[in-house]
């Protein structure tokens, strides 16, 4: 009895059941992180740290978007925020428009195939925010209801941050994220899908070919 008291406070606190906290609490690197991301991603944990409930990608909008970010998330990058473009009305007849993008931390490594794959598509853009430095990206606008902006990603994530919100895993790896590169992607234009996904695949795919090709 009292250890199904202690269970369900544990994951009233953390939204997380035992075995979840575990897989996350048991990710011993950067890597180990991207890939418990991807899991959850593809619906195989149900929580993760900071996002207390399952996958919720825009995979409506954007088919594809969900097995893309598993992918990158398993190259080398932990995402944190991501949203796909769209434009049009809502129920209530407001506008929305969104730009498709995504945020995230990355290797050294990563960041190159990254901005490889990005450069080579007109409107699409980087940032870049190392995480030892104050210096930060501009916000970028990324949603818009009836015109007024609604959602900015690029601001930078404090070290506070990283730290809550990979609070269930080993300091050892949180210090890993926030020494990584901090960085936003995304279409210039409003309500696009089919440039920002392929390039992140394609980088992601870089990944994959460079594990092959070493000796």
């Amino acid at each position: 009895m009292i250890a199904r008291l202690r269970e369900a406070i544990a994951r009233a606190a953390t939204g997380m059941t035992a075995e979840e906290r575990n897989r996350w609490a048991g990710c011993a690197t950067m890597a180990d992180v991207g890939e418990a991301t991807a899991d959850w991603l593809e619906g195989h944990i149900a929580a993760q740290p900071g996002y207390l409930g399952p996958v919720d990608t825009d995979e409506d909008l954007a088919p594809g978007m969900t097995a893309t970010l598993a992918a990158i998330n398993r190259a080398g990058v932990v995402t944190d925020q991501s949203q796909a473009g769209c434009d049009g009305p809502d129920m209530t007849g407001s506008i929305w428009q969104q730009r498709a993008a995504v945020t995230g931390y990355a290797t050294t490594e990563a960041y190159e195939r990254l901005d490889n794959a990005i450069a080579e598509v007109d409107g699409l853009h980087l940032g870049r925010r190392r995480g030892s430095s104050w210096s930060r990206q501009p916000d970028v606008p990324v949603t818009w209801r009836d015109g007024q902006t609604v959602t900015d990603f690029g601001a930078r994530t404090s070290c506070r941050d990283t730290d809550r919100q990979y609070r269930a895993c080993p300091e050892s790896v949180r210090d890993e994220l926030w020494a990584a590169e901090q960085f936003v992607a995304w279409d210039e234009q409003v309500g696009r899908n089919d440039r920002l996904w392929p390039a992140l695949r394609r980088a992601a795919d870089g990944h994959v070919d460079e594990e092959v090709d070493a000796p």
